[in-house]
């Protein structure tokens, strides 16, 4: 007998991996503590699957006061210290209810890491979030993903990405 998922719980799964490799990784936070946020003010995470790190990310107590909501206000109040999140994945099918990412104010779009990303997203990124989908791609569209990803980060935070970037 073929083996079957009809009943597997995906998003629970997804959120199972995500709690695993933070454990392993033994981080306190969506990010580690040597990550300084403070100059952080656009991030993406890719192949954001159920949202666990994202999520994750937006209630960390450096983060949480200065999330962009849709509307444009931050708790905050200062534009200049505000943080957006933009979410992508292949599908989004796996992603939270609208009305959950509307509350913290992201941004969510359909989009494979190993095609080349909308031109005026390139530089917009401090911080890009990319791990877990290293499990599901090939040697070279692994190699077509991390250019990808190189493009969206702003210049001076290029040194970021191979920090939080995870081959777990």
């Amino acid at each position: 007998m073929p083996f079957r998922c009809v009943d597997f719980n995906i998003p629970y799964s997804l959120l199972q991996q995500y709690a695993f490799k933070k454990r392993s990784y033994g981080w306190t936070y969506a990010v580690p503590d040597y990550l300084d946020l403070t100059e952080v003010h656009d991030v993406l995470d890719i192949a954001a699957g159920s949202c666990a790190w994202t999520l994750d990310f937006a209630d960390m107590p450096a983060v949480k006061p200065r999330l962009s909501t849709q509307n444009g206000d931050t708790v905050d109040a200062n534009k200049d210290t505000s943080i957006r999140i933009f979410i992508c994945d292949i599908d989004t099918k796996f992603f939270p209810a609208k009305e959950v990412l509307n509350q913290i104010g992201v941004d969510a779009v359909e989009q494979d890491v190993t095609k080349p990303f909308q031109e005026d997203l390139y530089g917009k990124f401090d911080l890009v979030h990319i791990s877990m989908v290293a499990l599901c791609l090939t040697q070279s569209s692994w190699t077509e993903a991390l250019k990808n990803c190189y493009q969206l980060l702003r210049k001076r935070h290029r040194t970021y990405y191979f920090r939080v970037i995870s081959l777990f």
